[in-house]
């Protein structure tokens, strides 16, 4: 059984990442459940401290906290929801495991990009998973995020469009990446929303490679993995160029991390 996490910054191209292995691999996936991410948070992270604790150095919420989020999951996946009083984080990942084997599937991909913040807590539970890391130049991932709180929500009810923060969270993603990948290269493999699209084959091999799977491109629907609420992520399946090869935006920190990403992992 693979059990695969797809992480990275938001709008960095997990979604269409999401559905090219899906479309080249016997894998089961499912719409994002930010399971760990919403289930817990580490006490140093504010601190801009690399979260990198074991599991009780972890604060964990109450379930109700955001048993909201999870019956949503369930009723998508049409998964039957179990029982929210004794559920807890190996419970998810046996659900997970069970859908896979019920669809004859040699393993299954979960999609949360906020989840490469929860690495250390889904190993503790899931010691045997594997992480397909993405990350996109920063200036495409900011004019992301703009184009979608134009379309979607001026008002800012859902998201706050701040592109000093954003920066932030990029470059302590790509720390986290390169920092996973260093650690434990068997386990951790990134990917480059411009590879990705410049050649999809290749991106294909290599992870045909590091999961030891074979890939056989299968008949599935174009779009996976999107929630009905999340409409904005209409488009997120097909490649989009924005300003690529156009690094001079950049400050002189994102840029030294990004090119360190590419020379290192590409």
């Amino acid at each position: 059984m693979k059990r695969v996490f797809v992480v990275g910054t938001a709008r960095s191209g997990t979604t269409l990442l999401q559905n090219l292995m899906v479309k080249n691999f016997n894998l089961q996936t499912f719409t994002e459940s930010h399971y760990f991410f919403e289930r817990y948070f580490p006490p140093l992270e504010k601190l801009n401290v690399l979260p990198l604790l074991s599991d009780r150095f972890w604060f964990r919420r109450p379930m109700r906290w955001s048993k909201n989020n999870f019956s949503k999951f369930f009723i998508e996946n049409q998964i039957a929801s179990p029982d929210m009083s004794c559920f807890g984080s190996r419970e998810f990942i046996n659900i997970l495991d069970g859908e896979a084997l019920r669809l004859c599937s040699e393993g299954w991909v979960e999609k949360t990009p906020g989840h490469l913040r929860r690495i250390p807590v889904i190993d503790h539970y899931c010691s045997d998973a594997f992480f397909i890391h993405i990350y996109r130049n920063l200036e495409d991932v900011i004019e992301s995020w703009r184009k979608i709180y134009e379309s979607h929500d001026k008002e800012g009810k859902y998201f706050k469009y701040n592109p000093v923060k954003i920066r932030n969270n990029w470059l302590r993603d790509c720390e986290r990446t390169a920092h996973y990948i260093n650690k434990n290269p068997t386990k951790h493999i990134a990917i480059s929303y411009e590879e990705l699209c410049m050649d999809s084959s290749e991106v294909v091999k290599k992870i045909s490679e590091f999961l030891n799977l074979n890939a056989d491109s299968r008949s599935c629907p174009e779009v996976v993995g999107i929630s009905s609420h999340e409409s904005w992520k209409g488009n997120n399946y097909k490649p989009v160029f924005l300003n690529s090869t156009d690094l001079s935006a950049m400050d002189v920190e994102c840029r030294r991390a990004y090119l360190a990403l590419r020379s290192r992992y590409e």
